[in-house]
């Protein structure tokens, strides 16, 4: 239909960019730390997550919608399901008040979360690295967590296969 459409499309075109513009400064936090020293590069790179969150945010909502309003998808939809579109949103939400109340986010978080995230990974945390960062910060990575917690048990575990097959089939009609 029109609405899983346009709210898949904006859903996933949104969260890409933003999931790119999260993991790169993890990764390679010395190149990271290098371009957004860049004005031009940093203001770019803001403006990109901000535009790529409303259209996550916009395809959220409409899936959202769809939920009770399609007989179809009322009856398959668990409250889990509802609990996990509700947190994405409000974790959305809570991206663009950091976006736009800490600004330059892109600058300051290769050398305060990824540190911090690092020392998760090695299973030595670290959690000095965020207590200064401001109450929406950490709220945004306290949704995170809530986040990862919830995959499990929602259809969203889809995330965790890769479904490289899909870009060479034909596609499928269902009647």
């Amino acid at each position: 239909s029109n609405q899983l459409r346009w709210g898949s499309l904006g859903w996933h075109a949104g969260i890409l960019v933003l999931l790119v513009g999260h993991v790169v400064p993890v990764l390679v936090p010395g190149l990271w730390q290098a371009l957004t020293s860049i004005p031009v590069f940093l203001i770019t790179v803001e403006v990109i997550g901000v535009v790529a969150a409303f259209l996550a945010l916009s395809g959220l909502c409409v899936l959202l919608y769809r939920r009770p309003t399609s007989a179809r998808i009322s009856a398959v939809t668990t409250t889990a399901d509802y609990l996990l579109l509700l947190l994405l949103i409000a974790q959305v939400l809570v991206g663009i008040s950091v976006a736009s109340g800490a600004r330059w986010g892109a600058a300051w978080s290769a050398s305060t979360t990824t540190p911090y995230l690092w020392s998760l990974a090695t299973f030595q945390p670290q959690p000095e690295y965020i207590t200064g960062l401001p109450p929406t910060v950490k709220l945004h990575l306290v949704l995170a967590w809530c986040f990862f917690l919830v995959i499990p048990f929602t259809r969203l575990v889809h995330v965790f296969s890769v479904p490289i097959a899909y870009l060479w089939r034909p596609p499928q009609k269902v009647v």
